[in-house]
């Protein structure tokens, strides 16, 4: 993940790489769920990645076997293998493309807490780190981080600090976080 840089000419930009797992983001955001699952195709700013490889087939007259357990060998020839019941060498586990996405609006460091909230099921929220989570939190659509901003903007509700909240709340729209 890539947040979008907020300054002015390509000299001054600073670049975040955010690494995640695309299967904790599409559970935990809407955006990444849509995106990840092709609902949200035009919402695309992605490198490009490799086509997939075709489908295994077999032979139209070959006999397949099913495959019941798979046990380590000694090949004998310095190296381990992995061999099937049927003593045909397994095939190589499916390494996933990695993706890189541009986010724009958002700052690197707000980005990295809420991945990192978004792991630990945990954020230790702030005054200083407030409207940059609620920021990422709505862009992404993580409702649970958007959960944990409000309770902290309800604890933190007083005299000096009602007018600012009310605004953040207002303008992330966040209806009745508040009351």
């Amino acid at each position: 993940l890539h947040p979008q840089p907020e300054a002015e000419t390509e000299e001054e930009a600073v670049v975040v790489e955010v690494p995640a797992h695309k299967v904790l983001l599409a559970a935990s955001c809407d955006y990444f769920r849509a995106l990840l699952t092709g609902a949200g195709a035009h919402m695309r700013d992605v490198a490009a990645a490799p086509p997939p490889p075709p489908p295994l087939t077999s032979a139209p007259n070959s006999q397949s076997q099913l495959v019941r357990q798979a046990e380590p060998v000694d090949d004998r020839g310095g190296g381990r293998g992995i061999r099937t019941a049927t003593g045909v060498p397994a095939p190589a586990p499916v390494q996933a493309t990695p993706m890189v996405l541009s986010l724009p609006g958002l700052d690197g460091r707000s980005l990295q807490l809420a991945v990192a909230a978004l792991y630990e099921r945990r954020v230790e929220v702030s005054a200083e780190s407030l409207e940059g989570l609620v920021a990422a939190a709505s862009y992404l659509g993580a409702g649970a981080l958007l959960e944990a901003c409000t309770a902290y903007m309800r604890g933190a509700l007083g005299l000096h600090t009602c007018l600012p909240l009310l605004l953040l709340a207002w303008r992330y729209s966040l209806p009745g976080s508040l009351r």
